[in-house]
Parts: structure tokens; C-alpha cells; sequence
């Protein structure tokens, strides 16, 4: 590939990948969807961090006299919203005990769905650095042998370290990826496999070239998997999807030629994906990955991320919405997405 506008775009989106069990070639033959498992009892890194238990908040006492009423009135304008209740802007909605839960779940719930960004800067500033530059660094430092054999023995940073290796097996990165899915971590696996299945299309569209029915049919793939991670309110593979699309500079968004046949095979993918991710993990003695518990920050989080993307990618997001079968349309329209807008611009 040798078009500028895509230079760059999979080191830029591999924010993270996930967990599981590196197999090599001779171990076994990989299908496209089936990724060998790990062995039972197969140890992860990563633990999470303790829980801090939300405030519940204190109820106002009894008003007594007008004056204690008027006291009380005017601390209910700063009254804050218990982490439990609907709240929209942490910083802003929530007391300083429950904002900085917020900050522990949403790092909890980045480790749990494999969303760690090794591209990053180490030295930039962000919530939970130091913590989560001590987690990635010595990943960082690793040697690629060390990495597949640390993967090997199932650790799932090793893989995400693996993942975001442009110099890495390309096979062997998408095989990790789809295995990490199994798994449950969406995270930058999606982002990987979005970028894989995209890019050629969107290529094919930039240059006038023609669009072939592989192309088509890695379209299809690609929309299935940013489908697939909104559906665990993750938005991951949307965001890669989004990234590529607004990198064409043609004039017109790859998204829009994106056909009525086109979403419905990417629903037929989606519904293929969804089945053999299941059977794997039936096989593993693992529940069905509709019945894992999302966290309540993931929600949150879900409504942050839509907002930075109707900021950033406000055309690309509108096309996304209109062809994807997930609920990101109604959610764009709720209040807290709306107001995370009007506090980012």
C-alpha cells in the first residue's frame, strides 16, 4: 500500500489488543474465525485494581426552620449526583470520592476489554499514568522473542504488545486479534482487524480503482466488527472505521458507497462472528459473550467517546449511524452525549 493518506494509520489506531494463547504455525492450521485456546487454568496479567466503593450519598436533613430552608436550597444547588444514579460529566455531576472511582472503573474497564494504547507517549500526561506506564513499560522493553513466548504462556499484555508491532507476522497479528475477541477484549483487537479489512477498500474508493468483490466482502467484515464492539459498549473498531474514512480526501466519504447489499452482508458477518466467538468460548467452559456484564462506566464511557467523535469525525459519524445496525443513533441524541459536546467544544 503505498497511498500517503493511510501511511501511518495502524500504528496510529493499535491502542491496545488482549489476552489469550499464542499458537505458531506448526501448532495447528488457523480458520479465519476459529483461534486455537488457552489451556485450562491459563494465567492472565493485568489484575484489577481494588474496588473503591461509591459514596451513597447523605440525604438532607428535615427542614426545621425558614432559615435552615434556605441553607438547605442553596447546598442543593451543588448537591452532586451518587455514582450509582444517572449522571452525565463525572468531573462536574459527581462528589471527589465518586469521581475518582469513576477514574479507577474506567481504567478497570480498559484493562478488561484489552484497551492499552502501546503507541502512546510515555511521558504525556493523563489520568493514571504513572499506574498505567508502570503496567505497559516493561512490555515496552521487551524483545519480540520474549513477547511470543510470554503470549505463549498466556499473557495477555505480551499479546497486546504483539498486536501493535507493525514489524510483527502480519498473520500471526490479525490470528491474536480474533483470539482476543474470543476472550472478550474488543479494545484495539477491533481496531487491528477494522484497519485490516478497511483500508483496502477505502484505498480502492481514494484512487478510482476498481472495487472488487474482496473488497466488499472486507467492507462487509469491517463494519461487522465495529458492530460487534458497540454491542459491548466499546467503540474501538467504530473509531478506526471513522479514522480511515475521514483520511480519504477525494471529496466523499468511502462510507457513503457503502450499499444496502453491503450492510446486509456485513449483518450476515456480524451474526457469523458472533457465533463462532460463542462456540469457542463453549468450548473453553466460558458463558456466552451476551451474557458477560458490562460495568455501568462502560456506559458512560460508550456516550464520551460518541461525543468525541461527533466532534472530530461529525460527517463520518452521521454516515456510520445511518448504516450500522447498533443503537450509537438513539445514543447520540441523549442528553449526556450532548452535553460531553458542548463541554468539549
Amino acid at each position: 500500500m503505498n497511498k500517503k493518506v493511510f501511511i501511518g494509520v495502524t500504528s496510529v489506531l493499535l491502542v491496545s489488543a488482549a489476552i489469550g494463547y499464542f499458537l505458531t504455525e506448526e501448532d495447528v492450521v488457523f480458520s479465519e474465525s476459529v483461534i486455537g485456546l488457552p489451556e485450562a487454568g491459563s494465567s492472565s496479567s493485568g489484575a484489577l485494581l481494588l474496588e473503591i466503593e461509591p459514596n451513597s450519598g447523605d440525604k438532607p436533613a428535615l427542614l426545621q426552620t425558614a432559615t435552615d430552608a434556605r441553607r438547605d436550597k442553596k447546598q442543593n444547588l451543588n448537591e452532586k449526583i451518587p455514582f450509582e444514579q444517572e449522571w452525565c460529566v463525572a468531573f462536574s455531576d459527581l462528589n471527589e470520592r465518586d469521581f475518582y472511582y469513576s477514574v479507577e472503573s474506567t481504567y478497570d474497564w480498559n484493562l478488561a476489554i484489552g484497551k492499552l494504547d502501546f503507541g502512546a507517549d510515555p511521558n504525556s500526561d493523563g489520568v493514571n499514568t504513572a499506574k498505567y506506564q508502570a503496567l505497559i513499560r516493561p512490555y515496552r522493553e521487551m524483545d519480540e522473542e520474549l513477547l511470543v513466548d510470554l503470549a505463549k504462556q498466556g499473557d495477555q499484555i505480551a499479546m497486546q504488545a504483539l498486536i501493535a508491532d507493525n514489524s510483527f507476522d502480519k498473520t500471526k497479528r490479525k490470528q491474536l486479534a480474533q483470539r482476543l475477541l474470543v476472550l472478550g477484549k474488543t479494545g484495539s483487537a477491533l481496531s487491528h482487524l477494522v484497519i485490516e479489512e478497511f483500508v483496502p477498500f477505502a484505498v480502492a474508493f481514494q484512487t478510482g480503482s476498481e472495487i472488487t468483490e474482496n473488497d466488499k466482502t472486507q467492507l462487509a467484515k469491517a463494519v461487522a466488527y465495529a458492530n460487534y464492539g458497540l454491542k459491548r459498549s466499546d467503540t474501538s473498531g467504530m473509531d478506526a472505521l471513522l479514522i480511515v474514512a475521514s483520511s480519504v480526501n477525494n471529496g466523499e466519504s468511502p462510507l457513503m458507497a457503502i450499499t444496502e447489499d453491503d450492510v446486509a452482508n456485513s449483518e450476515l458477518w456480524l451474526q457469523h462472528f458472533e457465533k463462532n466467538i460463542d462456540q469457542q468460548r463453549a468450548n473453553e467452559n466460558l458463558e456466552p459473550i451476551g451474557e458477560v456484564d458490562v460495568p455501568k462506566i462502560a456506559k458512560h464511557k460508550f456516550e464520551f467517546n460518541l461525543a468525541v467523535n461527533a466532534i472530530s469525525y461529525p460527517d463520518e459519524l452521521q454516515q456510520f449511524a445511518e448504516i450500522s445496525s447498533s443503537n450509537v443513533k438513539e445514543v447520540l441524541a441523549d442528553k449526556c452525549v450532548e452535553q460531553h459536546i458542548v463541554l468539549l467544544k
